[in-house]
């Protein structure tokens, strides 16, 4: 095991929709050992991206009660041909983190960085998502043959998402593990595309009750697209996510995925076919949410307001982006 810097709009009705046998497979973070930490394969080698406090590496992190955003710098550890097979986290202390973020390259931090207290957004730093853990939600292994791209130049950040509410400081000195592989050993590369929307009545946040927001992604590529596996991801009020592939050569609906999501045990979907997004077809991704508060949610960092994001794995990597804006920063969204 290597350790990095260790010395060294509305969704369509049902009506329009033609349902397709279910294609996402058996819960993979029902899988035994889903939720432990990765153990390297024969022939892979997992790097650890551990919370350091500033003063380094060997000191952990102490995290004030309460919620923020810090992020952390990394020298590219693996070799320039490496992909990703599966990553996950190592926790020491689970209870205060809540989500990561893993973005490469951005601009304007050294490696070994540690930045206190950030916005929560990588907006003007070129950053590209290309992982994203969780609480509760378990490994997330590749299908056999496909390899994630990894950044090659530059530096690794890792933003945390830290929130307890113990009223007390807590020590973390947990690691987002990545495993990789040489890339020469898969046989197809993807890159993570984020869907969704960031729009969820902007102005006004959405009131109590069910609501349902819709993000729309065109291939305007020149060859299809692939998408073997989605990660959804939401906060504490979403229930439901679902994909919808609007043909455009045959103007009809086929919807792939329909599945519940539980803030309590979050997962992802590895579809049994990866699906295929013809040139000019359009895939829309639904997120339905249950407002149970008494006031209105918006869109925002915070646990306690609202996202709608698919994190997809795309093949040929880079077909899907557009530039669309991400109010989070990264560069690869596609809505």
């Amino acid at each position: 095991m290597k350790v990095a810097l260790q010395p060294t709009d509305p969704a369509p009705t049902s009506a329009e929709i033609e349902v397709a046998p279910a294609l996402a497979g058996d819960d993979p973070c029902s899988a035994p050992g889903a939720h432990e930490p990765l153990q390297a394969l024969p022939g892979e080698t997992c790097f650890d991206f551990v919370t350091h406090a500033p003063e380094g590496v060997e000191v952990p992190f102490e995290q004030q009660s309460g919620e923020a955003y810090h992020d952390w710098h990394y020298a590219i550890p693996w070799d320039e041909d490496a992909v990703a097979t599966r990553f996950g986290a190592v926790l020491d202390n689970a209870e205060v983190n809540y989500q990561w973020y893993v973005f490469g390259p951005p601009r304007g931090r050294a490696a070994g960085t540690v930045g206190m207290f950030v916005t929560g957004t990588t907006l003007g730093s070129d950053a590209t998502l290309f992982a994203h853990w969780a609480r509760s939600r378990c490994n997330v292994v590749l299908p056999d043959g496909l390899g994630l791209g990894l950044p090659h130049e530059g530096t690794v950040l890792v933003m945390r998402h830290m929130l307890h509410v113990t009223g007390e400081h807590q020590r973390d000195a947990s690691a987002l593990r990545i495993c990789t592989v040489p890339g020469a050993s898969r046989s197809q590369v993807a890159s993570t595309t984020v869907l969704g929307t960031e729009s969820l009545n902007p102005l006004e946040g959405f009131p109590p009750g069910l609501h349902t927001f819709s993000g729309a992604c065109t291939n305007n590529a020149l060859e299809a697209v692939e998408i073997p596996l989605v990660i959804p991801h939401m906060h504490e009020r979403g229930i439901r996510l679902t994909l919808d592939i609007m043909s455009s050569d045959q103007g009809r609906a086929v919807q792939p995925l329909d599945a519940a999501f539980e803030p309590a045990a979050r997962s992802y979907h590895v579809f049994d076919s990866p699906l295929v997004l013809s040139v000019g077809d359009t895939l829309a991704t639904s997120c339905t949410f249950d407002n149970d508060t008494e006031s209105n949610l918006h869109f925002g960092q915070s646990a306690s307001f609202e996202q709608c994001h698919a994190f997809a794995f795309t093949s040929p990597p880079r077909a899907l982006e557009h530039g669309t804006l991400s109010l989070l920063g990264m560069i690869n969204a596609c809505w």
